[in-house]
């Protein structure tokens, strides 16, 4: 079980040619807009920082911008839901030396396309996540060759069978 990686978040952004990195947006963004914020807090804080901020903002134009940030990430996670396979090959191919793993996975991949930075909350969530997993373990056809993954590591060659549940909420 895992989030909706935040590396393969930049990787989408990149190609839309969008700053990559979310937090760098919010930031411009915040001075641009008088939006207060501290600049000694890490990327991380920041970030949730920064959301609750233009969240909270009752402001026309901040209140624009957020909708159009969080409309970006739906937008995004939609396309990543419907065509998985790039965020699968990802998912192998970003693995850590001390973590590598060829063997064959079901991805669980929990979003809360709302707050994407509560996602982890849906871990507690039992019902939405039984309800899910038995939803695709009985009505899922396995075709072996849609299954079929190739991917690379350290310039080697692998290919895994794989797929991925998403629960959102």
């Amino acid at each position: 079980m895992t989030y909706f990686p935040i590396g393969f978040m930049e990787k989408k952004r990149k190609e839309r040619g969008l700053t990559v990195k979310e937090v760098s947006e919010l930031k411009k963004a915040a001075n641009s807009l008088e939006i207060p914020f501290d600049k000694n807090r890490s990327d991380q804080d920041l970030l949730l920082d920064l959301i609750a901020a233009f969240s909270e903002n009752s402001q026309t134009k901040v209140q624009d911008f957020y909708h159009q940030f969080i409309s970006t990430r739906r937008e995004i996670i939609t396309e990543t839901i419907q065509q998985p396979r790039n965020l699968l090959k990802w998912l192998y191919e970003q693995q850590g030396t001390q973590r590598f793993d060829a063997s064959n996975r079901l991805f669980l991949i929990v979003i809360d396309l709302n707050h994407l930075e509560n996602s982890w909350k849906i871990k507690r969530d039992y019902q939405l996540l039984k309800s899910e997993i038995d939803n695709y373990l009985n009505n899922q056809f396995f075709d072996l060759e849609k299954l079929k993954l190739d991917w690379s590591f350290n310039n080697q060659q692998y290919k895994s069978y794989t797929d991925v549940i998403f629960v959102v909420k």
